[in-house]
């Protein structure tokens, strides 16, 4: 019997996966590539995720057989500042492959979705804490951002 949680958790799962494409598709507008088809689209989400994934884990499991194992910290720190690179490597290729562009406007899409993505974050993230955009220009100006 599916339980109440377990149908929010898959809703959650699937309103994440409709966000994602719509950002990949907002993505592709953005950097003047052609954009997929809805489902098209979809199935890109998945295969991008789930190929960085595999990379992922291989990249983690070379680490630790590489005389990393000993230090887990290092490991972890090693795997952090070589995950972003290696996603967007990824990520870049899949989109030559599986759309007409070129491997610099793939480079373009991912670092477009990331951007997109994390402005998007951070707008939930004012939200569910409740944040003004008084106070969030305060929180800025006490972490020293940029923007």
């Amino acid at each position: 019997m599916l339980n109440l949680t377990t149908f929010f958790l898959g809703m959650f799962m699937v309103a994440m996966w409709m966000a994602s494409v719509a950002v990949l598709r907002s993505a592709c507008g953005i950097s003047k590539a052609p954009k997929p088809g809805f489902v098209g689209a979809m199935a890109l989400v998945l295969f991008v995720g789930g190929a960085t994934a595999l990379v992922q884990f291989a990249l983690s499991m070379t680490l630790g057989m590489a005389g990393l194992g000993q230090d887990v910290h290092a490991v972890g720190m090693v795997r952090t500042m070589l995950a972003v690179p290696t996603f967007m490597l990824v990520a870049a290729m899949i989109y030559k492959m599986m759309l007409p562009t070129t491997f610099g406007r793939g480079m373009a899409i991912c670092l477009v979705q990331m951007l997109v993505g994390f402005s998007l974050l951070m707008v939930f993230s004012m939200v569910v804490s409740g944040l003004s955009p008084s106070s969030w220009a305060q929180m800025k100006t006490m972490m020293c951002l940029p923007w």
